[in-house]
């Protein structure tokens, strides 16, 4: 592969990839599996609240970058075909 050359194969199966994780991660991860927990009696100690509510706090601020950077690149992608 020479200095200019791209390959498109290799973007296009990470593409092909992130969406397959993601979609699978919410086929078979369902609400209930967690939140039914949060209210049976004796649920967690203070100090386990803690790091579950941390834990999921960190997860949702993973999932918002993970959005937020797909969208740019979807963004950069039209520029370049744009020739912005």
């Amino acid at each position: 592969m020479s200095e200019f050359s791209h390959d498109v194969a290799h973007l296009e199966k990470n593409v092909d990839g992130l969406l397959t994780l993601l979609e699978t991660f919410v086929r078979s991860n369902k609400r209930e599996d967690i939140v039914n927990y949060f209210y049976k009696k004796g649920f967690t100690t203070p100090a386990e609240y803690k790091l579950i509510a941390a834990a999921l706090e960190s997860m949702l601020q993973q999932a918002q970058a993970l959005a937020a950077n797909y969208e740019a690149v979807q963004k950069g992608v039209a520029m370049v075909v744009e020739g912005q």
